[in-house]
């Protein structure tokens, strides 16, 4: 019998109910193939920078020949070549930054205090401006730099076309809804206000002293902090205060949670701090939804509107946490990512199988079998997955690739009996992935792990199960 393959990393609150685990690989769906729904590996890291080093990297911004990009306490300009140019200090050395700019400047906010970068004259600079009310968050919209007062419902706006001057009267307050403002973000043209438990959009009507006024939207989905919100596939997706990744759909939040995703989600004791980033490749529009705290990240393909777990891996004594990818830029015709901790910059690519030479573990299940019937017992004498075989490497870890299968009889509780099997060393394309033997159960759950670096395809899994009239003994 054919076998579904697992499309997303869904555990919840009960194993029993759904063991499904899909890490460091993504469903992939295809009509015209041989198979319509595959698993991938995710994309690999190759190094190619280190502006500083030992710390995180708290934001990227690419604007024309550059990537700008905050660095712990440190601003940095990276050329094609990923030379850096310590270009100035940010008086915080930690937290998510968020970076915008007007063509001549680029506008730095991380939290508390916000700063510009003028490209002209190569300046960077601490805004200080006396009338500045510092900044939760900055942004860009129509000639102006848009500032939030810290802890406050409180706007400002800059004087035209200068992101350094700003006076006392040029403010709005947004206060139609509750709680204190968290980010403003240009975008879709509009300036979208999102505090708590709110978002206001407002559009520039040309008023004297705040320029930008309330449209009609109003939404009762706030943001659950300044980093977890990201613009892609032409419209916005954001956390809640609910802890629901959603996306607008004409001022209309769509839920995109399942009920895995929120009871792993509802878990975190601490979600402020949560980074959301997106990245496309290869057709597929990924969401990634990083909890620093919590040491986890997960991926929402907006392509197959399935959710996966991206991990990478840590020390022998912290096994496998959060992706280290912190935050995102398109630069030079490459996806780069910032390190959370380490200072490095990188490059996701698929046609890569490490993690800047560490393993990545790629792991699955899949559903579980068992006779809807009667529940009787199953002889499992045979398990094949078709893997793209003969990928092996000519030499080192991956020459002979292998996959390592076991399973659970207890409804994803417990995994034991590691089995393992060739997925075919270079050229051996004719190589099949296969198990015997493998026993009887009333349920079974199959998992499977590859740690090779080699490109990993799973087209499908078939087996032959025999239902018998009795229950097991």
């Amino acid at each position: 019998m054919k076998i579904p393959l697992g499309t997303g990393h869904y555990t919840g609150r009960s194993s029993n109910l759904n063991a499904l685990i899909l890490q460091n690989m993504f469903a992939n769906l295809d009509r015209t193939g041989k198979s319509i729904v595959s698993l991938l590996g995710t994309p690999g890291l190759t190094l190619k920078g280190t502006p500083e080093a030992d710390v995180p990297v708290r934001g990227l911004y690419p604007l024309g020949d550059y990537l700008y990009a905050a660095c712990g306490s440190n601003f940095y300009q990276i050329d094609s070549d990923f030379t850096a140019t310590d270009k100035g200090n940010l008086s915080t050395a930690s937290g998510f930054v968020d970076l915008d700019d007007d063509g001549s400047y680029v506008l730095l906010s991380d939290g508390t205090y916000g700063y510009t970068y003028h490209v002209g004259t190569d300046t960077f600079a601490l805004i200080a401006d006396a009338d500045f009310i510092g900044a939760a968050s900055m942004t860009h919209q129509d000639g102006y730099a848009i500032t939030v007062e810290p802890g406050t419902t409180t706007m400002m706006r800059s004087a035209a076309l200068d992101p350094t001057s700003y006076t006392a009267t040029h403010i709005t307050s947004v206060n139609r809804g509750r709680g204190n403002l968290v980010r403003a973000i240009s975008t879709g043209g509009n300036l979208w206000a999102f505090t708590e438990f709110n978002a206001e959009v407002y559009h520039n009507t040309g008023a004297a002293l705040f320029p930008f006024e309330r449209y009609e939207a109003f939404l009762q989905h706030g943001l659950l902090g300044r980093g977890a919100f990201t613009e892609a596939d032409n419209t916005r997706f954001w956390l809640n205060q609910y802890r629901w990744l959603v996306r607008d759909e004409v001022y209309k939040p769509v839920k995109l949670n399942i009920d895995g995703i929120d009871y792993q989600f509802e878990s975190y004791d601490t979600v402020s701090d949560a980074i959301v980033f997106s990245f496309e490749m290869e057709g597929h529009v990924f969401i990634v939804v990083t909890f620093p705290t919590a040491d986890e990240t997960r991926v929402y393909d907006v392509s197959t509107q399935q959710w996966f777990k991206w991990s990478s891996y840590r020390s022998s004594a912290e096994g496998y946490g959060r992706h280290r990818a912190n935050c995102y830029a398109y630069f030079n015709g490459e996806h780069i990512v910032g390190d959370f901790e380490n200072g490095k910059l990188y490059q996701l690519d698929m046609d890569v199988y490490t993690d800047n030479s560490e393993v990545i573990q790629r792991r699955f299940t899949l559903p579980e079998i068992y006779d809807k019937k009667s529940r009787n017992c199953q002889v499992h004498h045979r398990l094949e997955i078709e893997f793209e075989a003969g990928v092996g490497l000519a030499t080192g870890q991956g020459e002979d690739p292998q996959a390592m299968l076991d399973w659970s009889d207890n409804g994803g509780h417990t995994f034991q009996n590691e089995r393992w099997t060739d997925i075919g060393k270079i050229g051996e394309y004719s190589r099949k992935a296969v198990w015997d033997m493998l026993g009887m159960s009333e349920g079974r759950t199959y998992r499977c792990t590859i740690s090779d670096p080699v490109k990993v395809v799973v087209m499908g899994a078939y087996g032959e199960v025999e239902t018998l009239r009795h229950k097991c003994l």
